[in-house]
């Protein structure tokens, strides 16, 4: 269930039980003293909700069908000036693994030859050729034979395509001429 401003009003009663789960830092950030799931902070409203949106409704009383992007790059913050509305692509950008990274987990360099992009992610060419290599060797029999098969079926069904032309094709010859055009 997704947060809308008509649970404005759940909110604000909620509003000293949000605040107990949180610890003001120096930096300004608010972290999240409650649960957390990869880092962001969960809180029950409504259902199980990331704290750090509830904390945007809470404060801000609106909120977007747009993911909330933490300016300070603190996943457990949830200081709603630390908040912004953003589109997925532009939140994938500003995050840590999209625009820092230089290098893949292997330490070969995203260079314009060695990354392929699918979607928002970048993947090595190298690292992706030797996963390949490594999977074909491990499963070669059964890639071999999932190839024969399907081969088998794709031509097994061209002859039966192929026949059931010659049939229409010998039954419309063998129709008198004046029934031809009704066919």
């Amino acid at each position: 269930m997704k947060l809308r401003t008509e649970h404005l009003e759940l909110a604000l009663t909620t509003k000293t039980r949000f605040l107990e789960k949180v610890s003001i830092v120096k930096n300004g950030c608010w972290e999240w003293q409650g649960a957390l799931v990869n880092g962001y902070g969960l809180f029950s409203l409504a259902g199980s909700q990331r704290a750090h949106r509830v904390s945007h409704l809470i404060f801000r009383s609106y909120l977007e069908d747009l993911p909330l992007d933490h300016l300070c790059r603190n996943r457990a913050c949830v200081n709603p000036d630390h908040l912004e509305h953003v589109t997925t692509h532009e939140n994938v950008l500003r995050g840590l693994n999209g625009k820092l990274a230089t290098h893949c987990k292997a330490g070969h360099p995203y260079t314009p030859e060695n990354t392929r992009y699918r979607a928002f992610l970048r993947i090595c060419r190298i690292c992706r050729r030797q996963w390949m290599k490594k999977h074909y060797k491990a499963n070669r029999e059964s890639i071999l034979a999932k190839a024969r098969a399907y081969q088998k079926e794709y031509y097994k069904r061209k002859i039966e395509e192929n026949s059931q032309f010659n049939i229409l094709k010998r039954a419309r010859h063998a129709v008198p001429r004046g029934l031809k055009e009704h066919l």
